[in-house]
């Protein structure tokens, strides 16, 4: 019975990472913003270049 309980625990354990994993994409995308438009802008137009994957407060030079 104990090795029940600890294979059912590991199934469980790694179906809610699996999930999580899954889950974690839908929630930034419905969450914030900049992720929003970029991903609107990736499916639009097939790419997004590097300078548009930072971040709008980002203090970094923008790369050029």
């Amino acid at each position: 019975m104990q090795q029940y309980v600890g294979g059912l625990y590991l199934y469980v354990t790694v179906l809610m990472a699996l999930l999580n994993v899954c889950v974690n994409p839908f929630i930034y995308a419905t969450k914030y913003d900049v992720v929003k438009k970029k991903l609107k802008k990736l499916v639009l137009r097939g790419q997004v270049s590097p300078s548009d994957a930072q971040a709008p407060d980002d203090k970094r030079a923008p790369n050029k």
